[in-house]
This record gives structure tokens, sequence and C-alpha cells, in this order.
């Protein structure tokens, strides 16, 4: 699961501070949908960090609270593929 996502106003004020964000790095164009942790690894890779990503098992044990969704995993895999097409997974 990836966790809440920056309201509009917070994700336009980084991308003002840096405009070239939306060009350099085009999953945080919009803001849209990006939860804070997908923020966090887009912007570790723009100020080249190291970046660790870690998948659950999909044998994790979960409290049906957390249990995913068929949206938020196939949110996930996007994220996850788009990582992948920049050879950084």
């Amino acid at each position: 699961m990836a966790g809440a996502a920056p309201v509009q106003r917070d994700a336009r004020a980084l991308l003002a501070k840096d405009p070239s964000l939306a060009t350099t790095l085009p999953p945080l164009g919009d803001g849209k949908g990006i939860s804070y942790t997908h923020w966090e690894a887009w912007l570790a890779l723009h100020h080249r960090k190291e970046l660790y990503i870690a998948l659950a098992s999909n044998s994790a044990e979960r409290r049906t609270r957390y249990e995913p969704a068929d949206a938020s995993k196939a949110a996930q895999q996007g994220r996850l593929e788009r990582l992948k097409r920049i050879n950084r997974h």
C-alpha cells in the first residue's frame, strides 16, 4: 500500500520551487495520485540518492483493514513499472 497522497496545494508548491521536476520526472508532473512514498522515490532519483524498494511478499499477513483493493494493487504495479522502465527497480 502506498499511503497518503499530498494535497494538490503541496504538490504545486514543490513543483513551483523546482519546475524542472515536471519534465525530468514525468510521474510528478501533475502530482495527481502520487503518494508521499512515491514522491520520495522520484525525488531521491532526481537528487541522485540511493533508492531502495521493498516489496511485501504475496503471502505477507495483513489485517483486514490493510488489505489493498484491486485499484490500489494496479496503481502500485504501474508505479513499479515506471521505475523498471528507467532501470531503477
